[in-house]
């Protein structure tokens, strides 16, 4: 029971959310319930402006030793450090849950349960503790723009936390503050008005805003036994729109604006409204002759390169003529316009990028995101307690020399490695999911300035922007081409369901397993897979002759692949020349790859038809397909020459093994038998597949 001295300071933090009842309430019960000593609301008021709320919240955690601002030279950086616990390091999907009350909710892949089961189990977790914590009351709205028709009806939310740290992250991440709770409160009203009421109930105010509870736990003595009686429950709840996890601080297990609402409950809001929340990028590719944009959308794993992607900078011999503009890197919420056009939007405003191989020969616009200014912070990362540097795998430096006052992700002084262990690849420095956080913009001078140099001219815009191509794609190192256009927009939808890619390190114990990752929901899906594809096939079917482009994308293809096959495919002179285990690049070469996708949909590229997909006949003939002056096509040849990329190894890279597409389709045949009841259009494009690999020729 609190004391009367914590109540009244519980009811002097609680002050702001008067104007909004329904908040009131949520974050003064679950006060009570965890025993939070006081209440922290993450939203400016008469004397504290937002920017001088998020400073004095730094200070605190810097005081507290939660964040350490790096150096420069000795000189602030306004960026930060920050370690989380040992075991708490990536999303723990097994320990993921959703809940309904019925039945009809359980999927394959989203671990069902009954609502009432995972409530009282949860609840019971989160009860007390938080004791002598605080907990931080953060307003916040997962859209482009108030304005937007999808973000001002599903992307309110109110997440309570126990963590400071993530109070930052969701800063960096989400629109936090009073416009969120001004518009929550509005929310709440017009619910009112439709009900015809003054009060709502439970599930009624779930259709105003979502309530998302993160109760870190005693993260020391947590029962890890990853069976029931773990004590980590993540579990979201979309009968009533509510979110509770416990037992993590870190990543999309604690900032629940990001996966738990921005995709596991806003996929089944979309799947039963009719639109889509997807784990994807946003790009434009901008044709700075025509001056004309086309955006697209690209659905890849966790950790496979999404952030690169949408922050990449177009090769020299490239850049005079095209951009890539950055919307968003993980999240695309999409609905069909009054053109009956798909519309994307990025709930996120901010960044949650892996930290490894981020450098400036291959994401000059990330490193510029991540650097002096950006309000950046890095987790997980190595760090220098004496000149407050880091270092991190891939960075574009080696090892430091000196060792002395290195510390890795767990804390742990490198030099009190054995030698052969403290500058090796087997044991590395920084967490193989270290993390940067950073918003998308920032406050300079009093005015708005991208954080993100590339960030689109419309990444704000309240409709969205047009898509033109969807692209799917993972880590394959030896049967997927660099890219193949598919024949119509349900091979597309298809083609993603039945995905196979080796698994990275964003999910805990999961790292270089090969395995189905559906659309890369595997991890995310709110709704059950059945009801998830028939929207898919209905807003396909809806947008008719407008529907984007479909294409699969696999720039990991392996030199390790063709180890056995060198003579016959004249690979032996590139091979031995070979800087990297990778055929292609990749990075902001894959410009070409989407260009060629977009180009080839337009009729404007001579195709290959094959039985997994529309291959390039010549794709190192620029001058054809993407119309470039023959100088300007040597350049780029050149250029991709250089990076060992010959004319052989293009061939390497649009191979079609027939017998390895075979396998494929016996593997997708086994896959499908756990989810009967697929539409038939869906049905119909997985049996045209497995005929067309049986009896077609991959050479014609």
């Amino acid at each position: 029971m609190m004391t009367h001295e914590k109540t009244n300071v519980i009811s002097r933090g609680l002050k702001p959310l008067e104007a909004v009842p329904e908040v009131l309430e949520f974050a003064s019960e679950w006060a009570e319930w965890i025993d939070a000593c006081k209440v922290e609301v993450v939203a400016a008021s008469t004397h504290e402006p937002f920017e001088a709320l998020e400073a004095r919240l730094i200070r605190e955690a810097v005081a507290a030793g939660e964040i350490v601002e790096l150096l420069d030279n000795g000189l602030p950086t306004g960026t930060y450090w920050a370690k989380s616990h040992p075991a708490d390091t990536a999303r723990m999907v097994p320990r993921t849950f959703v809940a309904t009350h019925c039945e009809t909710g359980r999927g394959q892949m989203n671990n069902w349960r009954p609502h009432d089961e995972a409530w009282t189990r949860v609840r019971n977790l989160t009860r007390n503790a938080s004791r002598g914590k605080t907990l931080y009351v953060i307003p916040y709205a997962m859209t482009n723009s108030l304005d937007h028709p999808l973000g001002a009806r599903f992307g309110l939310g109110v997440e309570l936390t126990d963590s400071r740290y993530v109070a930052l992250s969701m800063i960096r991440m989400a629109r936090v503050g009073g416009p969120a709770l001004k518009a929550i409160g509005s929310s709440v009203q017009r619910e009112k008005i439709v009900r015809g009421r003054d009060q709502l109930n439970d599930d009624e105010i779930g259709h105003a805003f979502v309530r998302a509870v993160n109760i870190t736990g005693d993260l020391d003595g947590l029962n890890r036994s990853n069976d029931d009686q773990d004590d980590r429950w993540f579990v979201t709840f979309p009968d009533n729109r509510y979110i509770v996890h416990h037992g993590s601080a870190y990543g999309g297990n604690a900032l629940l604006g990001k996966i738990a609402h921005g995709l596991r409950l806003a996929s089944a809001d979309a799947q039963r409204n009719g639109w889509l929340a997807e784990q994807q990028m946003i790009i434009g590719v901008k044709d700075k002759l025509s001056g004309e944009t086309d955006y697209v959308v690209g659905a890849y794993p966790s950790a496979s390169g999404k952030t690169n992607t949408a922050a990449m900078a177009v090769p020299d011999s490239l850049a005079h003529r095209f951009e890539v503009t950055y919307l968003g890197d993980d999240i695309a919420w999409m609905h069909v316009g009054e053109d009956r056009r798909l519309y994307a939007m990025n709930p996120e405003y901010g960044a949650f990028g892996v930290a490894i191989d981020t450098r400036e020969s291959t994401a000059p616009n990330l490193i510029d995101a991540v650097g002096s200014g950006t309000g950046t912070i890095w987790t997980n990362v190595a760090f220098n307690r004496e000149t407050r540097q880091i270092w991190y795998e891939g960075m574009g430096r080696d090892h430091p020399n000196d060792l002395k006052d290195w510390i890795d992700y767990t804390g742990k002084p490198i030099a009190d490695r054995p030698v052969q262990e403290q500058r090796s690849e087997d044991f590395p420095w920084a967490h193989p999911n270290s993390r940067f956080t950073t918003p998308l913009t920032r406050r300079v001078d009093g005015g708005e300035v991208k954080n993100v140099p590339n960030l689109d001219d419309d990444w704000d815009n309240p409709q969205g922007v047009p898509v033109s191509l969807v692209l799917f794609g993972g880590r394959v190192p030896n049967r997927e081409p660099l890219i193949r256009l598919l024949e119509s927009p349900t091979d597309g939808v298809y083609d993603g369901f039945v995905m196979g890619v080796v698994k990275t390190a964003a999910v805990e114990d999961a790292a270089g397993r090969f395995g189905p990752d559906p659309m890369t929901m595997g991890a995310f899906f709110g709704p059950a897979e059945v009801p998830y594809i028939n929207n898919w096939i209905e807003i396909m079917g809806r947008l008719g002759d407008s529907a984007p482009a479909f294409a699969h994308i696999n720039y990991f293809l392996r030199w390790d692949a063709f180890a056995d096959q060198l003579d016959e495919h004249s690979l032996g002179e590139a091979f031995e020349k070979r800087e990297s285990p990778f055929l292609w690049p990749g990075y902001g070469w894959n410009v070409l790859e989407i260009l060629w996708a977009l180009r080839a949909h337009d009729g404007e590229a001579l195709l290959k038809q094959t039985p997994i997909g529309s291959l390039p006949v010549y794709f190192l003939d620029f001058e054809d397909w993407l119309g470039l002056s023959r100088d300007e096509a040597d350049a780029v040849r050149n250029e991709l020459a250089g990076r060992g990329v010959t004319a052989e190894v293009v061939d390497a890279l649009f191979h079609c093994d027939k017998e390895l597409w075979k396998a494929e389709a016996v593997r997708r045949t086994e896959f499908l038998q756990d989810y009967p009841g697929m539409p038939e259009p869906f049905n119909e494009a997985h049996r045209r597949f497995v005929t067309r690999v049986e009896n077609g020729n991959c050479h014609d």
